[in-house]
């Protein structure tokens, strides 16, 4: 137990730095009442991270995989609490619940907000979201490779894993060299993101809250209106290649980093998420070029950018909408089925993620084969990954416990005062971390609740949403079995 909480600490001690950061930046845009609410928060992150770190440190042993497992439940339970003081201090969020409720959001990348309008939210807060995601999507991928892929939870694929591995045994000095084969590509991607829409034309500060949110795949925009509202489709386009990266493996852009082309083509689910997207972006580009979301079409090259990546937005769970109504082309049982699946695997997109769909549908048809040819050898694989009975079992059990827990979830927020669409919808979209897609169907649908109207109750709901889609459920239900802690 202690190394759970000394590395805590430490995870702590980076979002000290970053708030740290936000600071500056709160004096950069003229926020001096901010930028204090910033310094004290600093203050206690700093204590009590770094009480963590230094009481703990002899105590450190290496960590069992279960504890492991908890150290998980730890950074996404533990870490947003602190990280939802300033919402608190600053007084934009009226209470500790409805804090929190934008910090979880934030750092799980989920978009979700509870502000009715950004146009009275501080600067600051608005980058402080944006930091948020950027440091929440890291911890995304990181947290998949270090805890989750070793352990196979719920059929992730451990053979992708030799590409980033050191060597090392130990938990901590395997977080520090994934950090440094992961962190750096991210940072780079986001940087190159930041610069392109800056030279687009957006303010410097907008550009960098955007980028921070497109590669993350998290969803929060700094202003009303979304991208669409700078009328830049430079922007529009490098937004919608940050999104790509973002729900695609970052194992694969590592692959095409160092060359390694045979590998690159076996993974066949980057293939996939660019497949589902060119389909369904064609559909996208089908109806805005047609007009069928409003009384005009638009020119076939502006509907053929904006469907392609209103489809990237959609399937990556990030939810930025690209043109008002888009979302609502789709059908809501097909649009809630692509947000359900999710993207790529070792992304920081939510979901099930691509990879389990994949390994449902090769098995599936592999039993069709079965039936016409009952002694046929049938291989079963998905690229260059072959699954067996452990790892199907392992990817139907997550499956369904994602069906059960987006039942649960919308039977509870229908007490909350969601109607039976809408409890659906939002439950699927926060457990996926896709929140803003809700909030893009609410505002064609007026008799829904905006994320502003919910209660507390309804809050509270949508939180565990969040967190349980970070965790892949199982992972928390892994971590409050106490038949795992005492074996």
């Amino acid at each position: 137990m202690a190394g759970i909480f000394y590395l805590t600490g430490l995870m702590l001690n980076v979002i000290a730095g970053a708030m740290a950061f936000t600071t500056l930046l709160a004096l950069l845009v003229n926020e001096p009442g901010m930028a204090m609410t910033f310094l004290v928060s600093t203050a206690m992150l700093v204590f009590v991270g770094g009480s963590l770190s230094i009481a703990l440190r002899g105590r450190y042993r290496e960590m069992r995989r279960i504890e492991v497992m908890g150290l998980a439940a730890a950074i996404w339970i533990i870490v947003p609490i602190f990280c939802a003081i300033p919402f608190w201090l600053s007084g934009i969020s009226q209470t500790l619940v409805s804090a929190l409720f934008e910090a979880v959001s934030g750092f799980t990348t989920t978009g979700s907000t509870l502000f009715g309008s950004l146009d009275q939210v501080p600067r600051t807060i608005i980058l402080w979201r944006a930091i948020l995601q950027w440091i929440g999507g890291l911890t995304t991928v990181m947290i998949v490779l270090l805890v989750f892929a070793p352990a196979q939870l719920g059929g992730i694929p451990e053979r992708p894993l030799a590409l980033i591995e050191s060597g090392a045994r130990s938990v901590k000095k395997r977080v520090l060299s994934t950090t440094g084969r992961i962190a750096p590509l991210y940072t780079l991607v986001t940087l190159i993101c930041f610069i392109g829409l800056t030279a687009s034309g957006l303010p410097l500060l907008d550009s960098f809250s955007i980028a921070l949110s497109a590669i993350s795949t998290g969803g929060f925009m700094p202003r009303d209106g979304g991208i669409g509202a700078y009328g830049s489709h430079p922007a529009e386009i490098i937004v919608g290649f940050a999104m790509l990266i973002g729900g695609t493996s970052f194992i694969w852009h590592r692959m095409l980093a160092q060359g390694r082309w045979p590998l690159a083509k076996q993974h066949r689910e980057a293939f996939w998420f660019l497949g589902l997207a060119v389909v369904i972006g064609a559909y996208f580009t089908w109806s805005f070029f047609y007009g069928l979301d409003g009384p005009a079409g638009l020119y076939f090259f502006t509907a053929l950018q904006t469907g392609f990546f209103t489809a990237v937005s959609l399937i990556s769970t990030t939810g930025i909408e690209f043109r008002e109504g888009g979302f609502a082309i789709l059908s809501l049982p097909l649009l809630l089925g692509v947000c359900l699946i999710g993207g790529a695997g070792f992304s920081t997109a939510g979901g099930v993620k691509l990879y389990r769909a994949g390994a449902m549908l090769a098995q599936g048809n592999r039993e069709l084969r079965r039936l016409i040819y009952p002694h046929g050898v049938r291989p079963a694989h998905f690229g260059g990954q072959v699954y067996d009975i452990q790892m199907m079992k392992s990817v139907w059990s997550i499956f369904i416990l994602y069906l059960g827990i987006s039942v649960a979830l919308a039977a509870l927020l229908g007490l909350f005062g969601f109607s039976f669409e809408a409890a659906i919808t939002v439950a699927i979209a926060n457990l996926v971390n896709a929140g803003p897609v809700y909030e893009a169907l609410a505002n064609q649908n007026p008799d829904w609740l905006a994320y502003s109207e919910t209660s507390i109750g309804g809050q509270i709901t949508l939180i565990i949403a969040m967190i349980l889609g970070r965790l892949e459920i199982i992972g928390l239900i892994v971590v409050f079995n106490l038949t795992f802690w005492r074996s």
